[in-house]
């Protein structure tokens, strides 16, 4: 899958991690006063909704490569050629990125950003193994490695997973950042 698309997702899963830590720390939403253990507390609190974000990022990025998909801007040069993938992929990950920044508010856009950048983390292998600076067998993430199966290329099908599971993470980034602004 395309950068984009795991910064989408694990965006997604960030806001979802927010939002289901707010159920288990319902004070984690209140201003803390100034006791010490109040702060601390709270930085317990948002340490654990921060690494389950960035946790739940990387991890969607395992489970959406078993998917079919074809990284169709990295690969089929569907907006510039194909020796500029790399500077394609930076640019529509930073669209997504700016997107996520524009559309939600307060710290929940901190957790959706840190969990968006989980989700494309593991792609640094990807780019190690193009570059020639590490063997597929070394990769880290278990879908680049070979560990886990990697999702292949159905043509038609593959697109419109791609895009169906990119549109769906979208959509809840936009409706969870107008009922935060509403």
């Amino acid at each position: 899958m395309d950068a984009y698309v795991h910064i989408a997702v694990g965006a997604a899963i960030g806001v979802l991690t927010k939002s289901t830590a707010a159920l288990v720390f319902p004070a984690i939403d209140e201003e803390c006063g100034p006791s010490v253990l109040c702060k601390l507390a709270r930085s317990i609190e948002w340490a654990t909704v921060y690494g389950t974000g960035l946790t739940g990022g990387v991890i969607s990025h395992v489970l959406l490569d078993t998917l079919p998909h074809g990284d169709y801007l990295a690969h089929y040069g569907l907006l510039l050629p194909d020796s500029l993938w790399l500077l394609r992929e930076f640019l529509a990950a930073l669209l997504i990125l700016l997107l996520i920044i524009i559309g939600l508010r307060g710290r929940i856009r901190l957790v959706a950003l840190v969990a968006g950048i989980g989700g494309a983390l593991p792609d640094l292998d990807n780019l190690a193994i193009g570059m020639g600076w590490i063997e597929r067998s070394q990769a880290l993430s278990p879908s680049h490695s070979g560990v886990w199966p990697q999702g292949q290329n159905l043509g038609a099908i593959s697109l419109v997973c791609e895009m169906g599971v990119f549109l769906l993470a979208l959509g809840y980034l936009y409706f969870y950042g107008r009922r935060q602004s509403g």
